[in-house]
């Protein structure tokens, strides 16, 4: 708590104009009262996820959203928006029937966002929306895998349980983390998602170990190159995909060409 306090206490003081979810899990391995198991200790504020499989893609239901190991911080949670009026927020549905915040929020716990943490008091607990992590223990197989995502997966028509299920094949048939991470972001955009989307995996299973080095290269766009800002950011992606200046022109070129 004292970490994810002093993080928002940073976010709060840089005035930036925004705000952000958080999630993590601790783990301790072999540290299950069997000393077989692994011990997870999951962190959250906000509306990302943690979510546990088995090595065939079943989800292990922790009880939390969609049987995922935490629960989404959404104002009309009843504990969340009984927390929000007491500490001098509302909670309002307007266009989409979307609980938010003061009628803007549309989540209740996260990291700056200080408009939303005027009222209430004294504490930092105490406000509408807070950064209090949310904790929970729980116990997993080394078998087992880790994902640790942001709502953005989820947006579309992508459950938590499809996510696991996607994964635990992608990780049977590749053996590659990395790759499979990758996989549930293409495949949430593809199940309609319209929001940001990352995702993280975690493998404890040493037959897990094809890790692939290559980094591939998506131009993307190249009509805003006159734009400076978005010239240099994509010279940058480029260059540490191993382009050289001369090589990224010839792939934007193809790639205009192609959409043209």
């Amino acid at each position: 708590k004292k970490l994810m306090f002093m993080i928002d206490k940073e976010f709060l003081d840089s005035c930036t104009p925004s705000g952000s979810t958080g999630t993590m899990c601790i783990v301790k391995k072999h540290g299950g009262k069997d000393g077989k198991k692994h011990l997870l200790l999951v962190i959250n504020v906000g509306d990302s996820r943690v979510l546990l499989g088995r090595s065939d893609g079943t989800i292990v239901d922790g009880g939390g959203t969609e049987q995922g190991l935490t629960v989404d911080h959404k104002p009309d949670y009843p504990s969340e928006r009984e927390r929000i009026y007491r500490c001098g927020g509302t909670v309002e549905k307007h266009e989409g029937n979307v609980a938010r915040v003061n009628g803007d929020l549309a989540v209740s716990r996260g990291f700056g966002d200080a408009e939303y943490k005027k009222t209430g008091g004294p504490g930092p607990e105490d406000h509408p929306v807070t950064a209090d992590p949310e904790l929970g223990c729980f116990e997993c197989d080394p078998s087992d895998f880790l994902l640790l995502v942001c709502d953005g997966v989820s947006e579309g028509d992508f459950p938590n349980p499809e996510v696991t299920k996607f994964v635990g094949a992608h990780l049977q048939e590749f053996k590659d983390p990395g790759a499979a991470a990758r996989a549930v972001c293409h495949q949430a955009v593809a199940k309609d998602s319209k929001d940001n989307i990352t995702c993280m995996c975690v493998t404890w299973d040493s037959s897990v170990t094809s890790v692939s080095k290559e980094v591939d290269f998506t131009p993307g766009p190249t009509n805003s190159l006159s734009h400076r800002g978005f010239k240099t950011a994509y010279i940058a992606m480029a260059e540490r995909a191993g382009y050289t200046r001369s090589e990224e022109r010839r792939v934007g070129k193809e790639c205009r060409s192609r959409w043209s």
